[in-house]
């Protein structure tokens, strides 16, 4: 990388010796990630299964080497296990996994809340109390993305980019325990209720009630409900 000199100051400035190109479209690897991401994340991929990269890469039509991009990128979000050069593997659901996932889940979910309540505006409080609304009326169709849209709203107004980056991932992870556990709790609409309560506490900038709320909520939501298909 080249530098020149700032005409408005004292400072350098960098210049790449590249030209600056358009953003072009997704690559073989970003489109093969999103496809095998939705299919592990939609149960279409069965917990345990083997990937042949030899098998999956003409069935996907693209090259061995995008694809192996694209598992290695799930690989890092805990989705994939490489088992060699040729094959990968779904990870397994177990019962450890939930349990990790759920303890990291409560202490981040509730501080996520607290610092939306100091940090939201009337603006962004009410835009909470809509998505409460939208998952509280949800329902099976609609009620996954509904749930989903209220808690990334809550880590948005957090302000705090790493924690929202990390909770988004670990909501992917417990997607899969999720959506294989869709009892009658899950759609009775008491935990529309809680998402009620919880953007209340937000809106009211009460921090120390956010995250009591939140945590509540997730507590609700037994282990024994969403690990009755997972391994011990």
């Amino acid at each position: 990388m080249a530098v020149e000199q700032d005409p408005g100051g004292d400072q350098p400035a960098a210049r790449s010796s590249l030209p600056i190109r358009p953003l072009t479209a997704p690559t073989k690897a970003d489109a093969a990630y999103a496809e095998l991401r939705a299919r592990i994340l939609d149960g279409s991929l069965d917990p345990g299964c083997s990937l042949n990269q030899e098998v999956l890469a003409p069935a996907m039509g693209i090259s061995v080497t995008p694809l192996r991009e694209a598992l290695r990128r799930l690989e890092g979000e805990g989705l994939v296990e490489m088992k060699s050069t040729k094959a990968a593997l779904v990870v397994p659901l177990t019962a450890v996994e939930l349990r990790d996932l759920r303890v990291v889940r409560l202490s981040l979910d509730p501080l996520a809340a607290s610092l939306a309540a100091e940090n939201s505006d009337e603006a962004g409080a009410h835009q909470l109390l809509r998505l409460a609304d939208v998952a509280q009326m949800a329902e099976v169709e609609g009620w996954a993305n509904a749930h989903y849209e209220f808690h990334q709203w809550i880590w948005i107004l957090s302000g705090n980019v790493v924690l929202a980056d990390t909770l988004r991932n670990l909501w992917s992870r417990m997607d899969r325990y999720r959506l294989l556990a869709m009892s009658d709790r899950a759609f009775d609409h008491t935990s529309g209720i809680e998402h009620v309560r919880i953007a209340q506490a937000i809106r009211l900038q009460n921090a120390q009630l956010a995250r009591s709320m939140a945590a509540a909520h997730l507590e609700a939501f037994q282990e024994k409900d969403l690990s009755h298909n997972a391994d011990t």
